[in-house]
């Protein structure tokens, strides 16, 4: 499917009805206004009377305006380009806010997202380079953080990050699980030894160093 094609319409025929009587009073409001603001004019009649058709006409023409704007939301379009995955709807099936009517996949514009500890708060920023492991095909990538959570979750306490989704060359699924590689601390100056020539005493760990 395309963006903006439409996949599901839902039934509006009580909406329509009502857009129909509306604007039949519609438009003999209008015409009652018309005839009263030209006695207005005139100074003939009352205000009263004058501001009584202005804002009977006014009224219907907001009530026209809300009953297509619900006719037009019986209308469901693609969000976006893609292809239709599943269908969880059914003709004659009430339709509720929330339901899940379409499950619409693109490929082409997947990212990743990832739950971090809110104890590493501050170290992770937009841009930043990460890598991507892919368990099932045994592939890594490296991609960037393009968005790093301002909220952190009650449930979990969790901030999420969302990370751009690298091109690549095998086949990959929305919702597949990947690990995230993500550098919290970096030093220049520090040097890499192996954990089996570190000693620890009661003061700490310690190393000895040949002179």
């Amino acid at each position: 499917v395309s963006k903006g094609q439409l996949l599901i319409q839902l039934d509006a025929d009580i909406i329509r009805s009502n857009i129909g009587e509306v604007e039949t009073q519609l438009e003999l409001a209008t015409t009652i206004y018309e005839r009263q603001d030209k006695l207005w004019k005139q100074n003939i009649g009352t205000e009263v009377q004058y501001l009584q058709a202005k804002n009977n006409k006014e009224s219907l023409e907001s009530r026209l305006s809300t009953l297509k704007a619900q006719l037009r939301q019986s209308s469901v379009y693609a969000p976006f380009s893609g292809v239709i995955d599943n269908v969880p709807a059914r003709v004659g099936q009430m339709a509720q806010p929330g339901m899940q009517l379409v499950r619409i996949v693109n490929q082409e514009d997947m990212y990743i997202t990832a739950d971090v500890s809110e104890r590493f708060l501050g170290k992770f920023t937009k841009g930043q380079v990460a890598k991507i492991h892919f368990p099932t095909q045994d592939k890594t990538l490296e991609t960037k953080i393009t968005s790093v959570g301002r909220v952190i979750e009650n449930d979990n306490r969790t901030f999420e990050l969302e990370l751009k989704m690298p091109k690549v060359d095998f086949e990959v699924k929305p919702n597949q699980v990947v690990v995230v590689q993500l550098v919290d601390y970096s030093n220049e100056s520090a040097f890499i030894v192996p954990t089996k020539i570190i000693q620890t005493d009661s003061k700490g760990s310690y190393l000895y160093e040949v002179v």
